[in-house]
């Protein structure tokens, strides 16, 4: 019998906040990262400007951020549009992923494979639109918010509101151990579109052209 509570690992979520501006000779992009806490700030430039907040998250204690196996913990990132211009918004989120045996529902174990150590279940208005596997400790996934464009002022609604921690075999990640989920929020001007539709290809074309 595994003892689930004994070994536990640490959550430290960051979010890497980018801006994408046009300009007469290109694209201007800027970064802010904000703590480890998970409080977010705001980065503005010219009168293109956004924040990510999440409530839930940062009312917790660092014991609430303390996770173990089969744990699930509040995790709410939204975009909200703080200038004056209208703006397509865009999350990536890089979830780590270990090989480690899992722990199955009636308690035997399963063969080692690699594993995504985080799940979570993406809201309405949010859509996958690329994922990238190349990388053996973590998957890169890119979603755009496809209810339409955030006016000045306006929020999305949450990508996802918890993660939670995968049930693994006791000792397979090495106490103490630190895992990001690092995710990035993007937005990027509706006037670099030039009025097309804007199907899923579209945004995916969109972020590849401006923002990666």
């Amino acid at each position: 019998m595994m003892a689930r509570k004994k070994s536990r690992l640490f959550l430290i979520v960051l979010i890497v906040l980018v801006i994408v501006v046009s300009a007469s000779v290109g694209v201007t992009m800027s970064v802010l990262v904000t703590n480890t806490a998970g409080k977010s700030n705001v980065f503005t430039f010219g009168n293109v400007g956004v924040s990510v907040t999440e409530e839930k998250w940062s009312k917790l204690s660092d014991d609430d951020k303390i996770v173990y196996q089969g744990k699930t913990v509040p995790k709410d990132p939204k975009i909200t549009n703080t200038g004056s211009t209208e703006l397509y918004a865009y999350f990536k989120v890089r979830v780590p992923t270990a090989n480690i045996r899992l722990v199955n529902d009636d308690e035997t174990v399963a063969a080692p494979s690699k594993q995504y150590l985080f799940s979570y279940d993406v809201n309405s208005n949010w859509t996958l639109i690329d994922t990238d596997d190349s990388n053996e400790d973590y998957e890169v996934r890119l979603y755009a918010y496809t209810k339409g464009p955030l006016a000045s002022g306006e929020s999305t609604n949450t990508l996802f509101d918890e993660v939670t921690f995968v049930n693994m075999l006791e000792g397979e990640i090495n106490m103490g151990t630190k895992l990001e989920i690092l995710t990035s929020a993007y937005a990027i001007q509706t006037d670099l579109a030039d009025g097309a539709e804007m199907t899923d290809e579209k945004f995916k074309e969109l972020f590849y052209q401006f923002a990666s």
